[in-house]
């Protein structure tokens, strides 16, 4: 156990000599410099300086290389962000849209069936159903005495009335949003009353 401890005490002390004579040897060449400028009239620091400055110079335009980098990708990045949640918003849109279109024939049925068929269960299912799109955004289309517009109405014929109004809803039409999902199916008035 001795032996080892003081192995260990001579590397200490070779360490601690080696760091002396390296720190005489930086201080030599300091001094040499130094004298060296003072004899130069001082010509070495200011090329020192200058070089000094133009590191600085360069760390400064590497700073704003990196910067402008990083403020761009910052940028993508937000972009990115925000054309996900629009296709995010826009593929919710359309799920509703196609699931709206696929109950609109089972609500016709409904309707067709409470037409020919006086039960409270059925006259229920449709009120529930009716309530379920409304409450999704779907709105009925109710043209009736209403001037017939073909941006959401479906003229399929033309009877006695007052001219260009809806006189006659064959079929309910319906919209989600802005967009008609599917025109009314209309008579129009023709001017004969």
């Amino acid at each position: 156990m001795r032996k080892h401890k003081d192995i260990n005490d001579n590397r200490d002390n070779k360490d601690q000599d080696m760091n002396q004579k390296d720190h005489s040897v930086t201080s030599q060449v300091e001094n040499k410099q130094e004298n060296a400028s003072k004899k130069n009239g001082g010509k070495n620091s200011t090329l020192d300086k200058e070089a000094h400055d133009k590191k600085q110079m360069v760390s400064i335009e590497e700073y704003e290389a990196v910067n402008t980098k990083y403020l761009r990708a910052l940028a993508d990045y937000e972009n990115l962000e925000k054309r996900l949640e629009r296709e995010r918003e826009n593929a919710s849109k359309l799920a509703n849209e196609v699931l709206v279109e696929k109950l609109l024939p089972v609500l016709d049925d409904l309707d067709e069936a409470i037409k020919h068929i006086d039960d409270d269960g059925l006259n229920q299912v449709h009120k529930k159903l009716t309530k379920v799109l409304i409450k999704s955004g779907v709105e009925i289309i109710d043209p009736l005495n209403k001037d017939f517009n073909p941006n959401e109405h479906e003229a399929i014929e033309s009877i006695a009335g007052k001219s260009n109004k809806v006189v006659k809803v064959y079929r309910k039409g319906y919209r989600l949003g802005n967009k008609v999902l599917r025109p009314a199916m209309v008579a129009v008035g023709n001017g004969n009353a």
